[in-house]
């Protein structure tokens, strides 16, 4: 029949899932190593989604074992055993963290969060499949007809009906994609502007920051075009266009550059300085995103604020979102099966 949640199966789980995770991270870091990829700051991005991907399906196999333990109240359990993983990660790392006050480790503390998340809802559904939670077989007998619902004591039918309604949405499987999908997609513009790099605060711009520059066209004598350049290229643009200025006409316009595409809003300062606000979307499997701002003159650029974004990390926001949703759902379904079968039971 499986064990119930208790302290024990729950501390029993936490830790192994826990362990789950370390050696994912470990044999992530060790083949990663081994094909030289870790070391090369050109392939930083498919190490961080290596040990991404790892950690996940790791914990979701780790939660699906939990899952199958544990039939009994199984979300509550996997949400019990969830929050011990988080909370356990954080009393090691906070000993041994160095904590500098720029928020990097509780930016990757919330993101831990949303793995464990992502993992304890596809893990705990696909145990679902080996072992189903004797509470999810609604209780009837032969004197009850199958259309009957049994409303809640001390609750008007009509209310009851509407929670039914409301649990039968939730946990179906269209509203499922559809959540997933609404959260990402909201998630993609918020995560532009959660962390990011401060330059007052003595922080490093991102590299890849776009700066917009005026550089003379060739196609006809006295005008102008608009090019857009990486921070880390910027020495050898000034160096090969001697002829650029960095103050741009003020507006909002879009730009595209080796497959990236490239928006930005300049606004003037003064006469002689502009505001920049930059956002690069590289055209790559993970959605990478650059956003930026800086100060300009007509020869120098004066990085304010940069944020390097991943936008399938968009994706892992959307399944948590939509996994906490249909667990809200397969709870009421729970509550509103269990004042039928306490009146059948009585009966």
């Amino acid at each position: 029949m499986g064990q119930p949640s208790t302290i024990k199966t729950v501390a029993r789980d936490a830790l192994i899932i826990f362990l789950a995770l370390k050696v994912s991270d470990a044999l992530a870091l060790t083949v990663l190593n081994a094909g030289g990829i870790a070391s090369e700051p050109a392939h930083l991005l498919r190490a961080r989604i290596a040990l991404v991907a790892s950690k996940i399906l790791f914990g979701i196999v780790g939660f699906c074992v939990s899952g199958y333990l544990s039939p009994r109240r199984r979300w509550v359990h996997l949400v019990r055993v969830t929050a011990c993983v988080w909370l356990l990660d954080l009393a090691l790392q906070l000993p041994a963290a160095n904590i500098t006050g720029h928020g990097f480790l509780i930016r990757a503390w919330v993101f831990q969060g949303v793995y464990l998340l992502v993992a304890m809802g596809t893990g705990g559904a696909i145990s679902f499949a080996w072992r189903r939670d004797p509470g999810d077989t609604s209780v009837r007998t032969d004197s009850s007809p199958s259309s009957t619902r049994t409303p809640r004591v001390g609750t008007p039918t009509g209310s009851a009906v509407n929670w039914a309604k409301v649990a039968a949405v939730l946990s179906s499987n269209l509203f499922l994609l559809g959540s997933c999908t609404a959260i990402t997609w909201v998630s993609l513009p918020v995560m532009k502007h959660i962390g990011g790099n401060y330059m007052a605060r003595g922080e490093a711009p991102s590299p890849e920051m776009m700066v917009i520059a005026s550089i003379p066209d060739p196609a006809g004598a006295g005008r102008s075009k608009l090019e857009a350049v990486t921070l880390r290229g910027l020495l050898k643009f000034q160096s090969t266009q001697p002829d650029h200025t960095f103050v741009i006409p003020e507006g909002s316009g879009h730009y595209d550059r080796n497959g990236t595409s490239i928006t930005y809003r300049a606004t003037a300062l003064s006469a002689s300085e502009i505001r920049v606000e930059t956002d690069a979307r590289y055209d790559d499997p993970f959605g990478s995103d650059v956003v930026g701002s800086y100060d300009a003159t007509e020869r120098e650029v004066r990085p304010i604020y940069t944020n390097r974004t991943i936008g399938l990390f968009a994706a892992f926001f959307g399944l948590a979102g939509a996994s906490v949703l249909g667990l809200i759902g397969s709870i009421l379904k729970r509550r509103n099966r269990l004042p039928a079968a306490k009146v059948i039971n009585t009966g």
